[in-house]
């Protein structure tokens, strides 16, 4: 296998830290992934993953706090145009 990507992530921060957030993008292109299927590893000869995740953080007070987390992945079998199996999708 050979990668090559890239991911940016934006993040914001309340004054007195009480809230927090941040909102990261990615991008990667596999070639010759190596994927298991049905009992045997079959070579896939390109895919691309893009993808997007949203984290938000809030103080309680009295040491307590919140956090969420959201993911959304799109990989992609370039030869074929499927979807890639057991990649998360959200």
């Amino acid at each position: 296998e050979a990668a090559q990507g890239w991911d940016v992530t934006l993040g914001w921060r309340s004054p007195g830290r009480r809230f927090e957030a941040s909102v990261t993008g990615y991008h990667l292109d596999v070639t010759d992934q190596i994927s298991y299927v049905a009992g045997h590893y079959e070579n896939i000869a390109s895919t691309s993953t893009d993808g997007i995740e949203a984290d938000l953080r809030a103080d309680l007070g009295a040491g307590f706090s919140v956090k969420a987390g959201y993911a959304f992945t799109d990989a992609v079998d370039n030869s074929t145009g499927l979807r890639l199996l057991r990649a998360p999708v959200y």
